[in-house]
């Protein structure tokens, strides 16, 4: 038995070529951060708070930078517990 036509199926398939990728513009090896308008308005505006928790961010940043900042673990664990306690 003779089949006719094949040529024309594999015609078919060396016509339509695979689409190669085109190459993408080499990628940024900086990282970037965007921060929104409102993002930018909540860090300027400091008139809802107090000076007392100002000069509390104010102490923490500074031991932070020294290095004396210390964490009581005891003292996260209670908080955390009575969180998921209510």
């Amino acid at each position: 038995m003779k089949i006719n036509g094949i040529q024309r199926v594999d015609q078919s398939y060396k016509t339509t070529e695979a689409i190669k990728p085109q190459k993408a513009s080499k990628p940024s090896l900086q990282d970037s951060v965007e921060i929104s308008r409102e993002g930018l308005q909540l860090n300027q505006t400091t008139a809802g708070i107090s000076s007392e928790r100002l000069a509390k961010v104010e102490e923490l940043k500074q031991k932070i930078n020294a290095g004396k900042y210390q964490i009581d673990p005891e003292k996260i664990a209670a908080k955390i517990a009575s969180y998921y306690q209510k």
